[in-house]
This record gives structure tokens, sequence and C-alpha cells, in this order.
């Protein structure tokens, strides 16, 4: 979201409107931090004259209608968003806080007269959010690369067991077959990082013990041994990707959200969040395939795990 370039008009607020119709507007083309990892500061302090006129205009009314529950609750989220530290706010806390604001406002304008009513204070509000759950929107077609490095990076708590396993081994063959292992029974997208930690346990023992590292010798040799399954797991993690991707460009074209109303929006976006949900949770499970699974069904004679490798050392 850009500072200072909100929706052009109050009146679009009105209307459904789809991430396709944000992605024509220049509202979210130079979005300079992630919807859901990074802190947003421009955001914060675009909410500070609508936090302070909304503020004012509902202490105003306690002094009339004093301890109303509605009011009272309106202020606290009001103070509690004012608070929020601009350099660890993403813009999804920003959007979930003040959508929860709006509700709470949206409880006393369903019995407010006109004279009472804050709907001024809360239009700016309402916009904001708006073009928030647009980004949104148009941030889902990353989801494959969230997800990907999501279940990537849980590969390397792996790390500190890989090195004392070539540490501590005292048989060449055994330890080939651990490490045969430690490979093929990785999640497929993990087999690339795997790989990685391989070489890399490999050049320190080198680094530390010299030529004379058998674990050495044997994790660089694995490494090399293993890197000839790349092309079948890059087919297998290609498909399931293409599959992800369509099916969040498909869900993308057909989401409409309701901006009618708050209550209206928060029902439109639910909906939408329980499709996605189920996208990922698919995603997920296929990207937790054991490399394992992708040779058997990819080879006509796959290496047998349990199966020794022939060592050439």
């Amino acid at each position: 979201l850009q500072p200072g370039m909100p929706l052009t008009s109050t009146e679009e607020i009105g209307t459904k409107r789809s991430a396709l119709d944000a992605k024509k507007s220049v509202l979210h083309g130079e979005a300079a931090c992630a919807f859901y990892s990074e802190s947003s500061p421009a955001i914060l302090l675009s909410l500070a004259a609508p936090l302070a006129a909304l503020l004012s205009r509902t202490r105003e009314l306690l002094l009339t209608y004093e301890a109303h529950p509605s009011l009272l609750a309106i202020e606290g989220l009001i103070v509690r968003i004012q608070q929020l530290r601009l350099l660890q706010t993403t813009p999804m806390a920003v959007v979930t806080i003040v959508e929860l604001l709006l509700g709470r406002a949206a409880v006393w304008e369903e019995a407010a007269c006109r004279d009472v009513s804050l709907a001024a204070q809360l239009r700016p509000l309402e916009k904001l959010v708006v073009s928030l759950r647009e980004r949104q929107l148009l941030e889902w077609k990353n989801l494959r690369q969230v997800r990907e490095r999501h279940w990537e990076r849980q590969g390397s708590k792996q790390w500190l067991h890989l090195v004392g396993m070539v540490a501590d081994a005292e048989d060449a063959r055994l330890l080939a077959d651990e490490l045969l292992r430690f490979v093929r029974v990785a999640p497929i997208v993990q087999y690339k990082l795997r790989l990685q930690m391989l070489q890399a346990a490999a050049r320190l023992h080198l680094e530390a013990q010299g030529e004379s590292s058998m674990g050495a010798r044997v994790a660089m040799h694995v490494h090399d041994y293993c890197r000839k399954w790349t092309p079948l797991v890059d087919k297998a993690l290609g498909k399931v990707r293409d599959t992800m991707e369509q099916e969040v460009k498909d869900l993308v074209k057909i989401i409409r959200w309701d901006l009618s109303n708050y209550h209206a929006l928060k029902e439109s976006v639910s909906r939408g969040h329980k499709q996605i949900a189920k996208v990922i949770k698919r995603f997920d499970e296929s990207l937790q395939e054991l490399v394992d699974m992708v040779l058997t069904s990819g080879t006509k004679a796959p290496f047998a795990l349990g199966q020794s490798l022939d060592l050439g050392i």
C-alpha cells in the first residue's frame, strides 16, 4: 500500500471488487513490504489522523453517554492501535485490529441516530481496510513461494544431527547408508536443502580434519551420488507447483469481496480464506511426499533403502 493513495472515492466502498480490479489500480503496484511478514510504518502513520478524529468524536459522545459499553470498547481499541510499534506491525496485523474496531463501531451504529453517528469518522478506516484486503488478494499469487520456504526451513533442524552423524561415524559403509536414508526420507521440498547440508558438513570436516576425514569423504561421495536424482525430484515439484498456481489463479478470478458494509466484508473475507486454506492444505501435503516415493515411481529399478552403496573410496 502506498502512503497517501487510498481508493479514488468513497463511493467505491459500496461495491464488489476483485483482485483483478485492484490490479488495474496503481494502489498496490509498488508496495514496499510483504503483507504477512514485514512491517509497514507508512500504513500505521496513515492511520494517525483518522484514529485521532474517531477518538475525539468517541470521547465527545462519552460525555453524553457516560460509560456506554460500545463507546468504551471503541475508545480502548483506538488507544491499543495507537500503541502499536511502527517497525514490528505487519499489514495483516493492522487490518485485523482495524476490522475489529469497525466491528465494535458497527454495534454502536446499529442503534445510533444520525446526530450521534460515527460514520464520517469511520469512512477513512473502511477505505484503508478495503485497500489492504485488495492487496492481500494480490499477494496470494506468492503463496507457493511462502509455503515452500516455510517447509524448507523446517529441514534446517536436521543440521546438528547431520554434523554429529558425520563426526561420530566409525564405519564408512554404515555412514553411507545413514546419509542415503537422510536424503531419501526427506520431503521433496527439502531435497536440495539436504544436499546442500551434506556438502556443507563434508567441507566442514575436511577443513577441520583434512583429507584424512573418513566422514567427510563419505558425505561428499553420497552428495555426488544423490545429485543424479535431481531431475526426478524437480519434475515432481514442478507438477505440484503448477497445480497450486493454477488453483490460486482460478480462485483469485472468482473471489469477490462484498464491500457494501462491514458485515458483508467480514463474511466474504471469511469465505475466501476458507477456500484458500483448502488449497494450501493440499499443497502442503504434496510437498511432504518423500523423495523415496518419487524415486520409486520414477525409476524402473530404484535404489532400495537399506541397500549398500558402492563407496569407491
